[in-house]
């Protein structure tokens, strides 16, 4: 049977969820903690509603969150995403650092150097890193010229 795959219209209700229903802390507190999340934006206020949500968490899953460090890292994709904080690096399929952001986004910081060391040198230099970022970046490169 031939038809036209133009005319066909998908729903994903996963994704109307998403758009449907916040997706941020203070609905977190709400659900976990059945509280609304009072000084939202405030770094302490927030800090203290992430650790109740995450004890929340705990107690609400029980033994399927198993309460390890290490378990929970790997459920959220720690070592998956990204080596630094602010999420500008990657890791890709070999475990290479890559850039996750500018015109070489993707690219290992080690083929970045051989191909356009200027570039390299610009982004640990000038560019407006987080210390934490350019520290991974430096650790990277002396980790490969080993």
């Amino acid at each position: 049977m031939e038809w036209d795959q133009l005319s066909v219209r998908v729903v994903d209700v996963q994704r109307i969820y998403h758009q449907m229903e916040p997706r941020n802390l203070s609905a977190a507190v709400k659900f976990y903690c059945a509280r609304e999340h009072t000084g939202a934006h405030d770094a302490l206020a927030d800090v203290e509603a992430t650790a109740d949500v995450l004890l929340a968490q705990l107690e609400h899953y029980g033994e399927r969150l198993k309460g390890d460090v290490e378990f929970l890292g790997e459920l959220s994709g720690d070592r998956k995403r990204s080596p630094d904080p602010s999420g500008k690096l990657r890791f890709d399929d070999q475990g290479m650092v890559c850039l996750g952001f500018g015109k070489y986004s993707g690219w290992t910081l080690e083929n970045i150097g051989r191909n356009d060391p200027g570039y390299l040198q610009w982004l640990m230099t000038k560019a407006d890193l987080p210390g934490t970022t350019l520290a991974v970046m430096r650790q990277a490169l002396a980790d490969q010229n080993q």
